[in-house]
């Protein structure tokens, strides 16, 4: 006796030669048959797709000879999904659900010509490349290199808190060392601990 075969997990075979059925119960109809029909139509064999696209921006790009695009999304610090599509000229976002129509907006002006392609980056990142921009973009929260504390004066110590600050835990905690030193031009961002300041000399 031949073994039975069985579908791959996950997956149903169907034979699309059946009938559309929209007044029957869903367990009397055959497994060939339907009661939905969208974006098909009978030929001569059964049923086939039909040519054609859904409108989903209300407004078409620029740059319509799109090459390239892929569906960015991120999920920490903050939730982020971008849909992302490029041209030789111009890079596309779109932030709004799939289903939902919105309009495109300008993410990024490539100075050369070549095809743009993508793919995801490290710490939640997307990359493009088209041979010769290379663009790293996290979204719209871009997460922290380092963050030390450290004694530049007299170089007793030096701690890197990157890991405390930069996740969900609400225990992790990093401690700072006071000292005195001059505030020169290496210095971006300066944040007075004694009250709620923060300046940018």
């Amino acid at each position: 006796m031949a073994k039975e075969q069985y579908p791959k997990k996950g997956f149903l075979e169907t034979a699309f030669r059946g009938k559309l059925k929209t007044a029957d119960h869903p367990t009397t109809i055959a497994k060939e048959d339907f009661q939905v029909l969208k974006n098909l139509r009978y030929d001569g064999d059964g049923i086939k797709s039909i040519s054609g696209q859904t409108n989903l921006n209300p407004t078409a790009t620029t740059e319509t000879a799109l090459k390239s695009g892929i569906h960015f999304r991120k999920e920490f610090p903050t939730t982020e999904s971008h849909v992302i599509a490029a041209a030789t000229s111009e890079v596309y976002d779109n932030t709004a659900s799939i289903t939902y129509g919105q309009d495109f907006t300008s993410l990024f002006t490539p100075t050369g010509s070549g095809n743009p392609r993508f793919s995801l980056g490290p710490n939640g990142s997307v990359v493009m490349a088209n041979g010769t921009d290379t663009a790293i973009w996290y979204g719209t929260d871009t997460p922290l290199g380092g963050f030390l504390d450290w004694d530049s004066v007299g170089e007793t110590y030096k701690y890197d808190w990157i890991d405390q600050i930069s996740n969900s835990k609400t225990t992790d905690k990093a401690t700072l060392h006071r000292y005195s030193d001059t505030v020169d031009a290496n210095t971006l961002f300066l944040i007075n601990c004694d009250s709620i300041v923060a300046t940018t000399p």
